[in-house]
């Protein structure tokens, strides 16, 4: 059975059991410079098949950063 392509257009703000193939365009790590560079979240921003761009970021809270890190799960 094949799985149908989904791109960030068809998604809905409800939640859904979808998974988006994208490439990732760029990754990068919010710090507090104020508090010794304490880590705020990560950054990311992605790209789908019809070029379309999405930005979100992931509080460090709401993850377990430093094991995800190692194997690109967020």
């Amino acid at each position: 059975m094949e799985i149908p392509q989904v791109h960030f257009s068809d998604l809905k703000a409800v939640g859904c059991r979808y998974t988006v193939q994208a490439i990732l365009l760029c990754f990068w790590e919010a710090q507090n410079v104020k508090k010794g560079s304490e880590l705020l979240g990560v950054d990311m921003l992605l790209i789908d098949a019809q070029a379309t761009t999405i930005q979100f970021f992931i509080n460090v809270h709401r993850t377990s950063y430093p094991s995800q890190r190692r194997f690109g799960i967020f």
